[in-house]
């Protein structure tokens, strides 16, 4: 058995990754806090395979550097999901909304898939 989860890429979440929406201050483990955010870099929305996104979380804490790292995610349609899958030799059996169980809708910002070795 397979499971994994894929942001789907009709909901544009990283619309909504600046630092105005995503900035936050927590507890850090060590004391003190931390204050952290994602600066988005680059959309590309030209592949038939999927949206390709590349954006730097930013961490500060007082008296210490700044650190950011980059990462690039690659939104993917459930259509392209599922012939990947299928390519590899998996039957994918179920397709949720979220990790719940629930169904997806128009609305749904995560896909989940269940497949098996065929």
């Amino acid at each position: 058995m397979l499971a994994f989860e894929s942001r789907d890429p009709r909901r544009r979440a990283w619309e909504r990754w600046t630092p105005e929406s995503t900035r936050g201050t927590f507890p850090h483990p060590d004391g003190g806090e931390f204050t952290s955010w994602v600066e988005l870099l680059e959309v590309d929305e030209s592949g038939a395979d999927g949206v390709v996104e590349t954006h730097r979380g930013v961490t500060e804490r007082e008296g210490s550097a700044r650190r950011s790292a980059e990462e690039t995610l690659i939104f993917r349609p459930l259509d392209v999901l599922r012939a990947d899958l299928e390519s590899a030799g998996f039957a994918v059996e179920q397709v949720h909304g979220d990790w719940s169980g629930g169904p997806v809708t128009d609305a749904t910002a995560e896909l989940i898939l269940l497949g098996r070795r065929s």
